[in-house]
């Protein structure tokens, strides 16, 4: 048996535990067709869908407004921008288990500078950009144990990335390397 509302007893509890009809009296109408259940500024669904003064976003006007003029994806992308820091901290907080305190004591225990090649990161040249723009030294750790080992430029990671982080396979490319003469290995082609 359905439970029984606590308007009137005797008829079934539909919501908030009240009847039907209660609940039909205390839901939020519009104002434009009030037999009809509120759906934004005031308007029903038909109204709002229809009305002109409906926001659109200004960078995207097929999409809705999200807030500033701008569609939701814009106005995440306009946000994260504004808010670096908190992105930054977050990104080390969930990534690292490290605070921006402990990277700033490690970036002060390198004296700014990349453990490898020794570049700065405010000197790192953004490849995508095509400009010198301040490039923050990465976060390297041990994938294994996830152990922070130091900070690297985004070169120097990305190498031993591709290195698959194997000392031995570093090893042997340095060894190719400096056995190759001044004018490389290869003879020119006629």
């Amino acid at each position: 048996m359905s439970k029984l509302s606590q308007c009137h007893p005797g008829r079934p509890h539909i919501a908030r535990g009240l009847c039907r009809a209660c609940y039909e009296r205390t839901k939020r109408r519009a104002t434009c067709h009030p037999t009809r259940p509120h759906a934004a500024f005031g308007l029903c669904t038909v109204c709002w869908r229809h009305s002109p003064s409906r926001r659109r976003a200004s960078c995207h006007p097929n999409k809705p407004h999200a807030g500033h003029g701008l569609c939701g994806a814009c106005l995440m992308k306009a946000h994260s921008r504004q808010k670096p820091m908190m992105n930054r901290k977050a990104h080390l907080r969930s990534c690292f288990s490290m605070t921006l305190g402990q990277y700033d004591k490690l970036l002060a225990a390198q004296n700014g500078w990349c453990a490898i090649c020794g570049s700065s990161s405010s000197h790192i040249k953004d490849a995508r950009l095509g400009l010198a723009a301040e490039r923050r030294l990465a976060v390297d750790h041990d994938h294994t144990t996830g152990k922070i080992r130091g900070l690297l430029c985004g070169h120097c990671n990305n190498g031993l990335g591709r290195f698959n982080h194997d000392p031995a396979r570093l090893r042997r490319a340095a060894d190719y390397l400096e056995s190759l003469p001044e004018a490389g290995r290869i003879e020119a082609l006629p």
